[in-house]
């Protein structure tokens, strides 16, 4: 009973691990997408 419990918190502290993940991976992309946007414009904004 013990063992199964505790399988049940790790499976989900796994899922919640990996949710983190990927949630970080997606906000660095972003990031990464807004702060290169901000670079072009800046860019084009020079070159007129």
């Amino acid at each position: 009973m013990f063992i199964l419990k505790l399988s049940q918190s790790l499976s989900i502290l796994i899922i919640v691990l990996n949710l983190s993940l990927i949630l970080g991976f997606a906000f660095s992309i972003s990031l990464f997408l807004s702060f290169s946007a901000l670079i072009v414009s800046n860019f084009l904004i020079d070159i007129n």
